[in-house]
Formats: C-alpha cells, sequence, structure tokens
C-alpha cells in the first residue's frame, strides 16, 4: 500500500469536536468519502426527463441514467451495462462497506469513466418530445468531491484509450520521465507500472519492464560515454538481461539458476528496484544531453574569469 493512501485509509479516531469549523476542517476519511460519492452517484437522483410541456416523466440517478447510454461507450469492451462491469470489479457494494485500497481506486476509475461517457453524451438523448435535465449543484459536488479524494489520495488521471481512464499514484520521477521520453508505449507502461491491480502481478511487471528494456537501447550508449553514468547503465543493463526480462532465464540456454530458485517476492523486489533505475536512467539522460551543457553555460556566466 502506498504511503499516501496508508495515511489516509489508517487515521486513528481524534477527539470530539467543538465547532462546525472543526468538522469542516477537518481530516477527510476516505472509507465514508468513498461512500457518499457512491450514494450520490448510484441513488440520488441527479437526472430528471420531462416531455415537451416542461413536465417531469422520470427522474433518474445519474448512474441509472448512465445505464442508457452504456451501449455506446467505445471502451465497454463485451460489457452490456454498468452493473455487470462493477460487479466483476467487485466494487458492486461500496456502500455498505469500507473499501479497502484497491477497491477505492477501482470505483474511482470507475466514477471517472462512466461521468466522462455522460458528459460525451448527454446531449444525443434530447429528443423532440422529450428533454434531458441534470441538478447542476449536486453535479458539481459529485465532481469536486472526487477530485477531492483524488488529491488526497494523490492520484492522477491517465487515458490508457480515448476511452479509457486508469488512476496512477502523482510521482514526480514518473511525471518528468514520461514528460522526457518519446515513445507512446514506453510513456504507458511508465504509468502502468504503478497501478494498484498489478502490485504484486509478476506477470504484468515482467511484460512492462521488457517495454521499458526496448526503450533502454537507445538511452545505453548515451550513458556508457559518460563516467557518471556508465556503472547505471553496466547494471541496468545487467539486470534487464538477468531476471527474466528481456530473456527466458528460468529455462534454456540463457536460463539463470539463481533465478530459477528466486521467490516470487524477491523477484518483485529487484522487478521493482530495476523499474527504479530505469527511472533514473532517463532522468540522466536528460541531464547529459539538455542540463550539463546549461550548467556548464551558467557556470562561464557566473565565473567568467575562471574560464578564460
Amino acid at each position: 500500500m502506498s504511503s499516501d493512501i496508508k495515511k489516509a485509509m489508517g487515521r486513528k479516531e481524534k477527539p470530539a469536536k467543538k465547532s462546525i469549523y472543526d468538522f469542516l476542517s477537518a481530516e477527510i476519511d476516505v472509507g465514508r468519502e468513498v461512500q457518499k460519492l457512491a450514494g450520490l452517484f448510484e441513488d440520488v437522483e441527479i437526472i430528471s426527463i420531462k416531455d415537451e410541456w416542461g413536465r417531469v416523466e422520470d427522474s433518474l440517478s445519474l448512474e441509472n441514467y448512465i445505464h442508457r447510454l452504456f451501449l455506446r461507450w467505445k471502451g465497454r469492451s463485451t460489457y452490456l451495462n454498468p452493473f455487470d462491469l462493477k460487479k466483476d470489479m467487485d466494487i458492486t457494494d461500496v456502500k455498505n462497506c469500507v473499501p479497502n485500497e484497491e477497491q477505492t481506486t477501482l470505483y474511482l476509475e470507475y466514477l471517472l469513466n462512466m461521468i466522462q461517457l455522460y458528459e460525451s453524451e448527454q446531449g444525443n438523448y434530447n429528443t423532440r418530445n422529450s428533454s434531458v435535465n441534470y441538478d447542476r449543484d449536486l453535479y458539481k459536488a459529485l465532481i469536486e468531491n472526487i477530485f477531492s479524494l483524488l488529491s488526497t489520495l494523490n492520484l492522477i488521471r491517465v487515458e490508457k484509450t480515448p476511452d479509457i481512464i486508469i488512476l496512477v499514484p502523482n510521482d514526480a520521477a514518473v511525471i518528468e520521465s514520461i514528460n522526457i521520453i518519446e515513445s507512446k508505449s514506453a510513456k504507458m507502461a511508465i504509468l502502468e507500472y504503478n497501478h494498484i491491480s498489478i502490485r504484486d502481478n509478476l506477470t504484468e511487471k515482467q511484460k512492462i519492464l521488457h517495454i521499458l528494456a526496448k526503450d533502454f537501447e537507445s538511452k545505453k550508449q548515451m550513458l556508457t560515454k559518460s563516467s557518471e553514468w556508465q556503472t547505471l547503465a553496466s547494471d541496468l543493463g545487467f539486470l534487464f538481461n538477468t531476471l527474466d526480462i528481456r530473456h527466458n532465464n528460468t529455462e534454456g540456454i540463457k536460463a539463470v539458476s539463481t533465478i530459477q530458485k528466486m521467490s516470487k517476492a524477491d523477484l518483485l523486489k529487484w522487478y521493482d528496484t530495476t523499474y527504479r533505475l530505469y527511472l533514473t536512467a532517463v532522468l540522466a539522460t536528460e541531464y547529459n544531453s539538455r542540463c550539463k551543457e546549461e550548467i556548464n553555460s551558467l557556470k562561464k556566466m557566473v565565473n567568467p574569469k575562471s574560464n578564460s
């Protein structure tokens, strides 16, 4: 569990509050906030459908209205309704239980994707004889509460495809790295590595690191030319080539006895180390290709006599 979410979900009960200010300024209870979001999205009748004379024909929760739009979602795969999707994601009943970290993240992903569908399709439901209206204040409160919780949990939205949003930790080194590299597949791989669904998934992490190993080849030559980063390049190349990432190191001619005997937990730790060193290599190439020259120019301006 990430430190940010641990802190947010593991807070101890505090002494009774004395004023409205104490309630309004208190740290939020993540589990309770998810339950509030679920109640507002699933139960509160935010949507009203009116006939041509302005009379309300039907009142629906946002989720029940999105149910009518669901088949228009290009990201739905083979799902026919949002309720089956929630069931498979194990987030059907977050209103009535304290969701764990994974359920919290996945429910927020579900909300963001359903809201994206609603905003892209809401105007298409109006017909000649009826119109769809929504409670703007409640809808605004829903959106604000979602983004407040994302901020508390230090999660950011990422478009896996134009139609599907996932959530990943907001890590400075990760964000800086994806701004540097050019490969779209490597950018997405960097982001997906930290998704909660693959935290202990050796196979998925191996696939992601295989993508990053290919991207590393374009940076390795530059790093090996620099005395500061030769060891990093060598060590990272060793990890990619030995940890069953680029090659099959558990059987065949490239089998490594140590890797064959290594526990899943230890291999996961080495995968995480390899991932972090890859990010270091990305930042190092940026230093070598741009920052180093800029710093030298600044040194000359600051100390012109020492360079004469």
